[in-house]
């Protein structure tokens, strides 16, 4: 508290000592939004119409989100660069430690929990600190009344706003500023509704757009960004509260897909408001009939094979996969963006049931995507550790049997995948291994309905 008070008064001090003709510019003028959003952040550009005087002087742009980041702030005045002299960003006039700062050696108002009421003079914000007497009070637990005086904004004036003291633009003109602000997010929303034999699903794609900010974006021209933006230093960006408010779904509108360098850029053909602290959903692609896989994974551990173990592991249950690929499902050789996979069922009564979520990467057109949804409830594992022998400083071996149990109605097929070090050798097996890659084996075992299975097998490997 102590940095953002100083800061707020130092702020407070260059604005009141600079004799130069101001000119507020407010929401009221502009003449046109955008708002590209990103991954955690968004770039805002706010154009607005204004009358300056003669030989230059102060701009207070008001309206600007608290989030704002000052330190990425462009002006430009009829698409030239402007000459900036000096800029600050001030908080909201009402904000603790811009009211504080009004009000240093002046007189105020202290009152206790218990109501009492006591004359004081604020001595400093470092504190802050307060004069009753001939008595010096810090780190007081009540709060502080002080007078509103003529010197506060009223509406939205009151509200965060940046100053620029500026030379060579008068008269009338096209202003328009670029700055980054946090407390913005995007992400993309796939819907899945699977089929009975979960051999095929339907789905479908949504741009899900969260402001977490105290600022509202009316009319604006929105785009988003998909691909990892790096993004460093600044101001303070905070993360949007996830659905902080209610879910406003805006009427569809078309989205264009274009390359922005590395990344991609997703553009909406139509204006779209953005309220404060409100989300807005937009398709990204309409449904989609697509065949999908269902696999059942235990997946091991490499630290297993270097050890003893004498104790049976604790149950697992496989992980449930599903496997898809982006074969244009938001058009001929387009990507997937970042986000999140949610996937429903019907139940016997045709009724749609939640059935997990999962995370889906940047993909590009042609990629397969894995995703995993949760775990099977009626697939259970047991693994024990029947040997181990440690050959040498370097070498071990050991034996396992995994006991795999399907307490279902279905047949399943799992796939038993372990992960080893070094060069490896199966001594043994009762069922026939792939070699994935270097440090990967896999098996593939089925499992009757109602019914078990085993996989035993003997691995030799030696570690560098």
């Amino acid at each position: 508290m102590r940095h953002r008070l100083l800061a707020a008064a130092v702020m407070l001090a260059l604005g009141s000592s600079t004799a130069l003709t101001q000119t507020v510019v407010t929401p009221a003028d502009r003449t046109e939004l955008g708002l590209t959003v990103y991954p955690g952040f968004a770039q805002v550009r706010d154009v607005r119409r204004a009358n300056l005087s003669e030989g230059g002087g102060a701009i207070v742009w008001s309206g600007v989100p608290s989030s704002i980041d000052p330190g990425t702030i462009v002006l430009t005045a009829d698409g030239r660069p402007v000459t900036v002299r000096l800029q600050t960003f001030a908080p909201a006039a009402y904000a603790e430690g811009a009211v504080l700062a009004r009000h240093v050696g002046g007189a105020v108002t202290l009152v206790s929990p218990s109501g009492e009421r006591i004359d004081a003079t604020l001595v400093s914000l470092d504190g802050p600190v307060f004069r009753v007497g001939d008595h010096l009070i810090v780190g007081w637990k009540g709060h502080v009344e002080v007078p509103l005086g003529p010197g506060f904004p009223e509406g939205a004036a009151g509200g965060p706003a940046i100053r620029f003291a500026v030379d060579g633009v008068n008269g009338e003109t096209t202003l328009a500023a670029s700055y980054l602000a946090g407390g913005l997010s995007w992400a993309a929303d796939y819907v899945a509704v699977m089929e009975a034999d979960a051999s095929s699903m339907r789905l479908d794609g949504r741009i899900t757009v969260d402001n977490g900010t105290d600022s509202a974006f009316p009319d604006a021209t929105l785009q988003v960004v998909a691909g990892e933006v790096r993004r460093d230093g600044g101001g303070p960006i905070p993360l949007p509260s996830a659905r902080m408010a209610e879910m406003a779904v805006a009427s569809a509108p078309d989205v264009g897909r274009a390359p922005l360098g590395d990344y991609h850029i997703y553009t909406l053909d139509t204006p779209v408001s953005v309220a404060a602290y409100e989300t807005v959903q937009v398709p990204l692609f309409g449904s989609r009939d697509i065949d999908v896989d269902r696999e059942y994974v235990l997946n091991g551990q490499q630290f297993w094979f270097q050890g003893r173990y004498p104790e049976p592991q604790p149950l697992e249950h496989p992980e449930i996969r599903l496997t898809f690929e982006n074969a244009g499902l938001a058009g001929d050789d387009e990507p997937l963006p970042a986000g999140t996979l949610h996937t429903y069922v019907r139940d016997d009564a045709n009724r749609l049931q939640f059935t997990g979520d999962a995370p889906i990467p940047n993909t590009p057109a042609g990629e397969q995507i894995i995703a995993v949804i949760g775990s099977a409830f009626d697939l259970v594992a047991e693994r024990t550790q029947t040997d181990y022998r440690q050959l040498d400083e370097r070498t071990h071996e050991s034996a396992w049997r995994i006991e795999i149990r399907n307490r279902g109605r279905e047949d399943r097929t799992v796939t038993v995948i372990e992960p080893l070090a070094g060069d490896w050798t199966i001594l043994e097996e009762s069922h026939t291994h792939e070699r994935v890659d270097a440090q990967t084996v896999q098996w593939e075992i089925p499992v009757p309905a109602r019914g078990e299975a085993i996989l035993t097998y003997r691995v030799r490997a030696t570690t560098s």
